[in-house]
């Protein structure tokens, strides 16, 4: 089947023959499911999973669903690639994705090497940028990694835990909502990230790219695994609860698993303050709620949710996860969607290992944010079990 963008479907050559033997796809049903463990996963940012959904369904009704497979079927020498959204989650509602942007960065990425990509991984489980990997892949004709190179949500592409395993973002293909193109090639991750985000604000604050080409034995060694089956079942947790709550199935799920099983509710309360603006490229704020406990708590934001702040005292930080979810049915709130008087309550979790080493913590621990020195881990802090 062919793409309106002329990508033919193709099946890769490094594709292992047992990956076809499962034949695991990502189906249309699938993609709510996905959306809203993504915007848990997205801690607020990634860009709005609505509009992930949106463009996912489209894709797959017209081209298919994409295979959904580990990174053990891929040869070691097999090419992966991420499609992923760069710039400010308050600027993506306003703008359309058509597709054709993300397959075309990929495509430059393709023409830069020299050969063709032969699987799309997530560069973070969060949001819209979970889902677009999806997209880009079903209209491609590739097959779509369970994995990622975050667990969750980041607003920086040298924040990943590929950067720390260190692999470089690589050639960056940047394009826009008119086809317009930037590639960005530098010899630090820290400069590749400051590079695209002055092209990413002179472009409209809402781009398509492509980045981090790796072998598939680089991506097996340094990705964080099986994220978005994860996001997928939390979508299963929270929209199908059984007897308990969505909170509570949302915990219970999230204990059960490898990365995410530290995790309790931080605080339940009322949205009584909302600050938000935008700007070098990224949606700055902060929010402050009314706890049902009688304490005030602030949460401060940089694309995604930072931390959760009592009377002066961390209760959670970067990297580990603070999601915002509505009080009664668990759906999580983004950055942009956040509102005074809605009834909220905030999850804390644990950050996968991989986030939590040295070097990751150079690049996405609370120094980098100017949230505090020193990392504490959330079950530290608040006496939970891991």
């Amino acid at each position: 089947m062919t793409s309106p963008t002329g990508a033919s479907a193709r099946r890769p050559a490094n594709l292992g023959e047992t990956s076809a033997e499962k034949d695991v796809k990502i189906e249309l049903d699938d993609l709510q499911d996905i959306a809203c463990g993504a915007g848990f996963l997205g801690v607020g940012g990634g860009g709005d999973p609505y509009i992930g959904y949106l463009v996912c369904k489209a894709a797959i009704q017209e081209c298919g669903p994409p295979d959904l497979i580990q990174p053990n079927d891929l040869h070691d020498d097999a090419l992966v690639v991420t499609s992923v959204m760069i710039g400010a989650p308050t600027v993506t509602t306003e703008k359309c994705i058509s597709g054709e942007d993300a397959v075309f960065a990929v495509k430059k990425i393709e023409e830069k090497l020299g050969r063709e990509v032969d699987a799309i991984v997530c560069a973070e489980i969060g949001g819209l940028n979970s889902l677009l990997p999806v997209m880009t892949a079903a209209r491609m004709g590739l097959p779509v990694i369970d994995a990622d190179g975050c667990g969750r949500a980041v607003p920086c592409i040298d924040m990943t835990v590929w950067c720390a395993g260190g692999i470089m973002p690589g050639a960056v293909a940047l394009v826009n909502d008119h086809l317009d193109v930037v590639m960005i090639e530098a010899d630090d991750a820290r400069r590749a990230e400051d590079l695209s985000r002055a092209a990413v604000t002179a472009m409209g604050l809402s781009v398509m790219s492509s980045m981090y080409p790796m072998s598939a034995e680089d991506m097996r060694r340094t990705s964080v695994p099986n994220t978005m089956s994860i996001a997928r079942d939390i979508g299963r947790a929270v929209r199908n609860p059984g007897q308990n709550t969505p909170v509570d199935s949302l915990l219970r799920f999230l204990k059960s698993t490898p990365h995410y099983s530290a995790c309790g509710i931080l605080c339940t309360g009322k949205v009584m303050h909302v600050e938000r603006e935008t700007r070098g490229g990224f949606a700055f704020g902060l929010a402050k709620i009314q706890g049902n406990d009688g304490n005030e708590y602030r949460i401060d934001f940089q694309n995604e949710y930072l931390n959760l702040v009592q009377d002066g005292r961390l209760l959670a930080m970067a990297p580990d996860l603070v999601s915002i979810v509505d009080a009664e049915s668990a759906m999580p709130i983004s950055t942009e969607a956040l509102r005074f008087g809605q009834r909220v309550s905030v999850v804390g979790t644990s950050a996968p290992e991989l986030l939590r080493s040295e070097k990751a913590l150079e690049n996405c621990g609370p120094k980098r944010f100017d949230i505090g020195d020193l990392y504490t881990p959330i079950e530290k802090i608040n006496g939970w079990a891991r």
